[in-house]
């Protein structure tokens, strides 16, 4: 009764401190740059299941495509979700409120991941478990499930407002950065100050747009001249049709009658502001572990887009991909699959292409020092493998060849 207490006071909060809610995040567009960059490179990825299996001393790396957690990672997630969407939705979950859930569908073999939306979900610990209190929406295929629909009539009946448990077994749970250990801490929350001052700056500017401000230039006309408001408004629509838009810029002009034009030149309170706006998008990405300020290249020092990449696999997406991979481990395989070598993932080599060249350098490096095989090099280049390519022999080497063999 205490957690249901807690978890309604969660929900009678309407939304998160200084009034930021996800959409007013969002529209914010260092926030949706940041957020779409982390989770559309996360969905990008493959998640691959490896099996790594010894046999008479030699080990063995398997990807095996008939196993249940395979097919919910890399064909489909669920019925109207494909794994791309689904892997990106609960990250922008995680990434603006500190968790992203979804339930796990076991029937008979895990078939399903069902989201659930973090803002109806508390996790607390009772009695020592991970336990997760959730409210459906009526719409929800979880709410479409004879056993759940009992849950949520009894709670109902017992006036808890059709809030249920779920078991942490029964729940897929991607956590951000945690204080307690078992639930994440929402950004939204913690960001909220910071991210209401780069709002509330584009606010002042739409308002100033809207009450009107000076140009960049102002015309003055002598006292006595263009005192009629007729003439002036017929001397200002002569200038503007002469050098008003794209098509009239670098047009010389002709001022007559003593008229002079002052060019404004930015004060320091408009260059003040436009600084602050730099720094504000900064404060966004290190909020979100990134490199450099959301949008602006001119900062960024690397010599390559290898090396920018890099520093932001390493910096930012490796946290976010340990967290998938250890959470795939648990709760798609069994203790049977883990100790026999079943293991999760992801393949960030597709984040680190560099173009042809470097590519066929790196794997003729490789191919001569005898790391890899001829077959695995060709895997590398989306090509399939030849009778004979399984050998790891330096090819640059003749005696490396067998005496006779044909070239593939």
């Amino acid at each position: 009764n205490w957690l249901i207490q807690q978890f309604r006071r969660v929900l009678g909060t309407g939304g998160h401190s200084d009034g930021m809610t996800v959409d007013k995040a969002l529209s914010y567009p260092p926030v949706w740059h940041a957020v779409s960059k982390i989770s559309g490179h996360i969905a990008y990825l493959p998640l691959n299941l490896h099996r790594e299996t010894t046999r008479a001393g030699k080990t063995k790396n398997e990807k095996p495509m008939n196993h249940a957690g395979y097919r919910l990672m890399r064909v489909r997630a669920n019925a109207y979700q494909t794994p791309f969407v689904f892997k990106r939705q609960l990250m922008v979950h995680a990434l603006m409120l500190g968790n992203g859930y979804a339930y796990i569908k076991r029937d008979g073999l895990m078939s399903e991941l069902w989201p659930l939306m973090p803002d109806r979900l508390e996790t607390r610990l009772a009695l020592g478990e991970k336990i997760h209190f959730y409210k459906p929406d009526r719409d929800e295929k979880l709410s479409l499930e004879d056993d759940i629909q009992q849950d949520i009539e009894r709670s109902n009946k017992d006036g808890k407002g059709g809030v249920i448990p779920l078991r942490d077994s029964e729940v897929f749970h991607i956590a951000g950065l945690s204080y307690d250990g078992f639930s994440g801490k929402s950004l939204l929350s913690l960001a909220a100050r910071s991210w209401n001052l780069g709002v509330g700056a584009e606010v002042v500017e739409r308002t100033r747009q809207k009450r009107g401000y000076s140009g960049g230039v102002m015309l003055e006309a002598p006292e006595g001249v263009l005192t009629k408001q007729k003439d002036a408004e017929e001397f200002i629509e002569a200038w503007d049709k002469r050098h008003g838009g794209e098509e009239n810029a670098g047009k010389a002009g002709l001022l007559t009658r003593g008229v002079k034009a002052n060019v404004l030149q930015m004060s320091n309170l408009d260059s003040q502001f436009l600084e602050n706006r730099k720094f504000q998008r900064q404060d966004v990405a290190l909020a979100f572990m990134l490199e450099h300020i959301l949008g602006d290249d001119s900062s960024v020092s690397y010599n390559s887009l290898e090396q920018k990449n890099l520093a932001y696999l390493q910096n930012c997406l490796s946290p976010w991909l340990k967290t998938w991979e250890e959470e795939c481990e648990v709760k798609l395989l069994t203790p049977a699959e883990q100790q026999g070598g079943y293991y999760f993932k992801y393949n960030d080599g597709a984040l680190l292409r560099t173009d042809k060249q470097t590519t066929a350098t790196i794997i003729s490096t490789l191919r001569s020092s005898e790391v890899i095989n001829a077959n695995e090099a060709r895997s590398w280049l989306d090509m399939n493998p030849f009778e004979g390519g399984d050998s790891y022999d330096n090819p640059n080497t003749a005696s490396s060849k067998p005496a006779g063999a044909a070239a593939p």
